[in-house]
């Protein structure tokens, strides 16, 4: 039977992150790392919907052991797909990206992943990044959760970037919760391999990094502007533009190459992603391409818009992103609370780059939260609070 902890947590995630519920059309959540007997059962959507109300649910389960599915209708309002591989994105962007117990710490081959959830930030002299879509990512343990958290600002980094940068960086992402213990923590588990004092448990821990909401955007200037040197960073460069346009009507044979070759007189392509069919799965002839800023985009869509490629005239706009509602901007405020609350001064910035980013953004948060605050955040009503 499974752990009803996966149910509890996703549903939980979702209402903090779409909003009012009954209020959208649809809610997206993309799942990554998915393994069939636990991502893969319907059942575990089945209990998230059913905690969720009645908004209609789209989940994607991405993962190397799945076997590929097609959008299959579960219950009335609920879709679920199967995809076999690593996750770099599918169809249109989610609301939500979650990962139960993916260990990001503790295997490379989550390197790839995770670097494809960010953005790069450009206007600056060293690059910084901002995350596409909120991620959740829950834990078997406190210390997989930290160690977790950290392997985020490593994949930000070079390969080979010291603990000290990597631990820099994770600080200075937008965190909308960092490592605590999971409300909906489930069962103990018996790992016969666990350092002495680890406690193991289903979900045990949990954390949400998000994008910067506009009023989190203005805190993380400011906190910028008082810690490095105007000469350094460009703080007008620094508000982020969409930098993505969607392509329709492209022919049938058309490749990433053939973009690529199209679009380089415009500017570098940071990324395309080809949307898919809900239903079978298979490519469309419609592409979403990421350049560096807002401006390329924007003279993107001037000079290629119905230009011909391959016999076909095709036609490009300026991205239309799904609103991301009222949860984003609880976490917009709440980070300005964060950041102001406290009335901590920031720390000169001993350098120019990453690290004079993350300890101005590290000053600004305080010292790291103990077990003991962790544990506190169980409420009194979960079964498993008893065992702490």
């Amino acid at each position: 039977m499974l752990d009803p902890s996966f149910a509890a947590t996703a549903a939980a995630a979702l209402k903090r992150y779409s909003g009012c519920e009954g209020s959208r059309e649809e809610v997206v959540l993309h799942v990554i790392g998915g393994q069939p007997h636990v991502e893969g059962n319907d059942d575990l959507w089945r209990g998230v919907l059913a905690a969720f109300s009645a908004e209609p649910l789209t989940v994607v389960v991405v993962g190397p052991d799945m076997r590929d599915r097609p959008a299959l209708l579960i219950e009335t309002n609920l879709w679920v797909t199967h995809v076999s591989g690593v996750y770099d994105g599918y169809g249109d962007e989610p609301d939500l990206v979650l990962a139960f117990h993916p260990g990001f710490w503790g295997y490379d081959s989550w390197r790839s992943t995770i670097r494809g959830q960010f953005k790069p930030l450009h206007g600056t002299h060293e690059p910084h990044f901002l995350l596409r879509t909120p991620l959740i990512v829950t834990s078997y343990t406190p210390e997989e959760a930290q160690l977790d958290a950290i392997a985020l600002g490593a994949a930000t980094l070079e390969l080979g970037a010291d603990e000290d940068a990597a631990e820099a960086a994770s600080t200075a992402l937008h965190w909308h919760w960092r490592p605590e213990v999971n409300p909906h923590v489930g069962a103990r588990r018996e790992v016969a391999s666990a350092p002495p004092g680890h406690d193991y448990r289903e979900n045990h821990c949990w954390f949400a990094v998000s994008p910067p909401g506009d009023a989190t955007t203005s805190v993380f200037c400011t906190i910028l502007a008082e810690a490095i040197d105007d000469s350094d960073i460009d703080l007008a460069e620094v508000i982020v533009d969409d930098s993505d346009i969607d392509l329709a009507d492209l022919a049938g044979a058309v490749e990433n190459s053939d973009i690529e070759d199209h679009f380089k007189d415009i500017g570098e392509i940071l990324k395309i992603k080809w949307l898919k069919d809900r239903d079978t799965g298979k490519d469309l002839d419609e592409a979403i391409v990421e350049f560096h800023d807002h401006a390329t985009a924007l003279k993107a869509v001037d000079r290629k818009n119905e230009s011909e490629l391959q016999g076909r005239t095709f036609y490009c706009q300026l991205r239309k992103r799904k609103p991301k509602a009222i949860a984003g901007c609880e976490f917009a405020v709440a980070g300005c609370d964060f950041a102001v609350a406290g009335s901590r001064a920031p720390a000169p910035a001993p350098a120019s780059g990453m690290l004079s980013l993350a300890h101005a953004v590290m000053a600004a948060q305080g010292p790291r939260p103990t077990y003991a605050d962790f544990a506190s955040n169980i409420p009194a009503d979960n079964p498993f609070a008893q065992e702490q």
